[in-house]
């Protein structure tokens, strides 16, 4: 080559596609075998492997020749590995084993069968609800870290995975430390870069800074990660720059308002990603901070996410929306039918697969005209009755659930939220409601584990998805039939979406209350507004008038419905659409504004989802 002829840098576009030549391993690293790479980045490349002594699939991360080419380096990484592999941080891929062969340095991580978060950036996949929830575990794991005086230095998009259970795991944490230099983490070949530039914080470009704020680089590149989840750029114009432009842009440029590229995030979302993003590290919130502030936002966009997912399902099922009505007319006199299997002498019972739609016998007027609408219905169900304070019949099973009868009757459903069809509905049967939300202590009788975050015995159960309340039911159905509390032809379920509203009116047949109970929220309810934003020991606040607690505030609370818009004219025992994408949960929060506390209001989220601030109430009815 002349020397006169002159060579550029790759600019930052070429720097993303730079590809190390280097030879690819055989089929065989150790005892690791059929290896299939699955990724590559600038450090290392990353393999699919089968690992027969413990017969099990795993990852293999393979250093690239030159990122960890000194003796000092290798070892350091090692000593990394070793300390990550006695981690226990839930989020984290677990890491098994790390060494070296034939040359080649690597680490053997657990293989997560899922997508990356970037994947699911281009394809558009998520709703704001799953964005939502998505960063709020982002944020638990990275505070998890925080907390053991431990950093990432690495986190992106490309990081982070969605299993296919919507479980969110970091991969890559304390690699890029491992193998930096002992003085500086930066060099100036691009193939030794470490960290990725988009995502470094102005802090981490300043070459000359000896000391870098701890954690704080770690929240900035979370920034970057959020406004890449919400908009699908980055929050600067970085093509086709060279690495010291990158660097320049990012140490002194203003982000671009992330509600230029999406006009939809919620006004508060927007403010918190700039917050973030803040030039200076001791102005960016911790992962504690964002994580009430994140759970907040998510409550306060369900109410608006609801109403566009209403007018979307409106509007695709216009063409036949005369037959679903005339489906459900002639559908009136069936109910919800428990999705248990048993034989006739009750020995030998299966629970079969979890169903939305449950059925009932038609005969509607034998229970109408039966004493069962009296205030006790005690004949029809096997439980103990007790007494509380307030002289309201309280029912006990085995496992000390309490429920309270709610008789039949008709009420205005859907009346004081503008956008719901207000219809009249008739409840024809007798039910047992319980009295507070299922506790964490009942949950675990039957399940055999606690899955809540916030923890107390006698706080609501919550982290459960639809299915997960389901498969109480189920269990908890076949127990109390054993011990002889309920008769065959009864079963626990969880309320209608009817049901749920026409209990927390306290059985009357008008809106005589905006909340269960109250006009005054604050009396029977833990909601946002009063400050009190976590979730709260059951039977604190005062109950409606059937004696029911926490209808509204606390926990938002599993109805057995799909999501869909109601029917315009009367109607008996209603059920809800025979199929849909998501399931009811009503009542609002602590986490929730007033507005999203009032009775009629609804939510829906995924039948697998499983969210710090739901829970479920149960009931008790024949079938």
């Amino acid at each position: 080559m002349d020397k006169n002829t002159k060579t550029s840098k790759p600019n930052f576009q070429n720097l993303l596609n730079f590809k190390i030549k280097e030879e690819i391993p055989t089929d065989t690293l150790g005892r690791y075998k059929d290896l299939r790479l699955i990724g590559q980045g600038g450090l290392a490349k990353v393999y699919k492997a089968y690992d027969p002594k413990l017969d099990r699939p795993v990852a293999i991360k393979i250093l690239r020749k030159g990122v960890a080419s000194s003796a000092s380096t290798k070892q350091r990484f090692k000593q990394e590995i070793s300390v990550q592999s006695n981690l226990t941080i839930d989020g984290c891929a677990k890491i098994f084993d790390c060494g070296e062969e034939d040359g080649k340095i690597f680490c053997v991580m657990e293989f997560i069968d899922g997508k990356s978060l970037s994947a699911l950036i281009k394809e558009d996949a998520l709703t704001l609800s799953k964005k939502l929830e998505v960063v709020r575990q982002i944020i638990e794991i990275i505070k998890n870290l925080h907390s053991q005086g431990l950093e990432h230095r690495d986190i992106k998009p490309a990081n982070i995975i969605v299993n296919a259970e919507n479980q969110v795991k970091l991969l890559d944490f304390g690699l890029a430390k491992a193998i930096e230099e002992e003085k500086n983490i930066y060099t100036t070949a691009y193939g030794e870069f470490f960290g990725t530039p988009a995502y470094m914080s102005p802090e981490q470009t300043d070459h000359g800074l000896k000391s870098i704020p701890k954690f704080r680089s770690d929240i900035y590149a979370l920034g970057v990660t959020i406004y890449e989840l919400f908009t699908g750029h980055l929050p600067y114009e970085l093509a086709n720059l060279e690495l010291n432009e990158i660097t320049h842009v990012i140490k002194n440029d203003p982000p671009i308002p992330p509600k230029t590229y999406n006009g939809e995030i919620p006004d508060k979302l927007e403010s918190i990603m700039l917050k973030i993003l803040d030039k200076n590290p001791s102005e960016r919130p911790t992962a504690d901070e964002l994580i009430n502030l994140v759970k907040k936002i998510h409550l306060k966009a369900v109410g608006k996410n609801s109403r566009n997912k209403l007018l979307i399902i409106i509007s695709s099922l216009a063409a036949i929306v005369v037959v679903v009505f005339a489906i459900l007319f002639f559908c009136t006199q069936k109910n919800i039918k428990a999705s248990i299997q048993y034989s006739s002498n009750n020995k030998d019972i299966t629970l079969s697969k979890p169903h939305s739609t449950l059925k009932t016998p038609s005969k509607t007027g034998d229970i109408l005209e039966s004493h069962a609408i009296k205030e006790n219905i005690q004949p029809l169900f096997g439980l103990k009755r007790i007494e509380n304070k307030s002289g309201v019949s309280v029912y006990q099973n085995s496992i000390g659930m309490k429920f309270v009868s709610v008789k039949p009757g008709s009420f205005e459903m859907g009346l004081g939220i503008s956008y719901l069809t207000n219809h009249k509905v008739t409840i024809s049967k007798p039910y047992l409601m319980g009295l507070y939300e299922v506790t964490q202590t009942e949950y675990k009788k039957i399940m055999g584990l606690n899955p809540s975050e916030d923890i107390g015995p006698n706080k609501p159960v919550t982290n459960v998805s639809w299915d997960d309340a389901i498969e109480f039911c189920q269990k908890l159905t076949l127990i109390e039939r054993k011990n002889g509390n309920i008769k065959d032809n009864e079963s626990y379920r969880l309320p209608t979406e009817a049901e749920w509203e026409f209990a927390a009116l306290g059985g009357i047949s008008n809106l005589k209350f905006k909340y269960s109970g109250s006009n005054n929220l604050e009396t029977v309810a833990w909601f946002e507004d009063n400050g009190e934003s976590r979730v709260h020991t059951v039977g604190k606040k005062s109950p409606n008038s059937l004696g029911l607690h926490d209808m509204t505030g606390n926990v938002w609370e599993w109805c057995q419905d799909w999501y869909g818009p109601y029917p315009s004219k009367k109607i008996v025992d209603p059920t809800g659409p025979q199929s849909g994408t998501f399931h009811i949960y009503r009542g609002g929060s602590s986490f929730s504004s007033s507005e999203s506390s009032l009775i009629a209001n609804r939510s829906n989220d995924s039948q697998g989802d499983r969210v710090s601030y739901v829970g479920f109430r149960i009931v008790c009815s024949s079938i």
